[in-house]
């Protein structure tokens, strides 16, 4: 909580509108009882502050500036009117929600389309896109028309093992993060008081992940050095799967790399904030290996945006998504390896032999939930992510020789 407004005047509305956003949301006293909260964004809510059983309780009095500053003084003072007379501020503050703009009756489907639309600018269009389809495909047509006050903990479980029961395993984690995210959106903004979707991970089975993207066991990816070493095909093809294999980037973040993102003379790629999942900006350090075989397609794709231009049409849009799959498929590796999994074989090995597991993890562009990782993720620490690299592209030489 930020310090209070320790004269005991009101603020102004010329005070109230200066607030700017921080690195965290936070409040400033206006009146007894009354608060304004700024979330990062720089939105401006009205929070009627009190307690009940010596436990701070909040009450919502709607959104600035939809809610002047004189009106929100105004509900204030009911509020505190109400309690001296025994009642919960919350009741009466309930119908002030409407004007709070989180949809007009509260349902869950309405709090949760304002969640995306405030969580949506942090993500790619595509992701964006597949958060809402699991909703509207999963959720919605079960819980979206019913108030989300309503909505018991058993429901929310229901949900997660009818998608168990339709044997879609890999959707389970994705609804369970989802609903639990909306429910402390809605937490947040003074609908709910507890938070149902809380530690919903032992009511279903979870996926295997180890069987989401096939991979070789280290002992035998020399096999597979060597099989894309011979392959005949396109050479678009054949150097996307090398760099692949070399840089362990996802597939989109190379099929879509243009050349105006390598940079040859300080020997990085750097891929942008919209092409990545985080939608932050990703550098990748290039071993001597990757940059030969970067500079082999200049002469066939040079002349066009994409490094990886599709056949058809070059000047439009890069290859196919199922390109390098396909290419592994016809070496003999269907079933047995896919091309997220290099990522698989690079992590393994590279913490095995001891690499920071910080250094690595930034080099997947992964993005870290506990504390220390989250301070560690502030660093590019590119002199470590490049020795990385490079061990890692010497490595995969060596495979040539077993």
């Amino acid at each position: 909580m930020s310090k209070t407004n320790k004269t005991n005047r009101i603020l102004t509305a010329l005070e109230v509108k200066a607030f700017k956003p921080k690195t965290k949301k936070y409040k400033k006293r206006v009146d007894k009882n009354l608060y304004v909260l700024i979330d990062t964004t720089g939105n401006k809510y009205w929070l009627h502050v009190y307690s009940i059983n010596n436990k701070q309780q909040n009450a919502w009095l709607g959104a600035y500036p939809k809610i002047s500053l004189a009106k929100a003084i105004k509900r204030n003072k009911q509020l505190q009117l109400d309690k001296l007379n025994g009642d919960d501020p919350k009741i009466r503050a309930k119908q002030y929600l409407k004007p709070f703009d989180v949809g007009s009756d509260n349902t869950f489907k309405s709090i949760a389309i304002d969640w995306h639309n405030k969580e949506k600018d942090k993500w790619t269009e595509n992701y964006a896109k597949k958060v809402m389809w699991s909703l509207e495909n999963n959720v919605f047509d079960i819980i979206g028309n019913k108030s989300i006050e309503l909505i018991t903990r058993q429901e929310l479980v229901k949900i997660l093992q009818m998608i168990e029961k339709n044997g879609s395993l890999n959707m389970i984690p994705k609804i369970r993060q989802r609903l639990k995210a909306i429910c402390t959106y809605a937490l947040d903004i003074g609908l709910l008081d507890t938070n149902h979707a809380l530690n919903l991970e032992k009511t279903t089975k979870n996926p295997d992940t180890s069987k989401n993207f096939k991979h070789l066991k280290f002992k035998i990816f020399h096999k597979l050095v060597k099989a894309i070493d011979s392959y005949q095909g396109e050479l678009t093809t054949i150097n996307g799967l090398k760099i692949i294999m070399h840089t362990f980037v996802r597939s989109s973040e190379l099929r879509f790399a243009k050349w105006n993102e390598i940079n040859f003379k300080k020997k990085k790629w750097t891929i942008p904030a919209q092409r990545m999942k985080m939608k932050r900006a990703h550098i990748v350090p290039l071993s001597k290996q990757v940059i030969k075989l970067f500079k082999e397609l200049k002469p066939l794709t040079g002349h066009y945006d994409y490094i990886f231009a599709s056949r058809s049409k070059p000047n439009l849009k890069p290859m196919s998504e199922n390109a390098m799959l396909n290419a592994l498929n016809n070496l003999g590796y269907k079933g047995k390896m896919t091309v997220h999994g290099f990522r698989h074989i690079a992590t393994t090995r590279l913490n095995e032999k001891g690499f920071n597991y910080y250094h690595i993890d930034k080099q997947l562009s992964h993005e870290n939930k506990d504390k220390v990782g989250k301070r560690y993720n502030k660093a590019q620490y590119i002199k470590s992510r490049t020795k990385i690299m490079q061990y890692w592209s010497n490595l995969i030489d060596k495979q040539r020789e077993k």
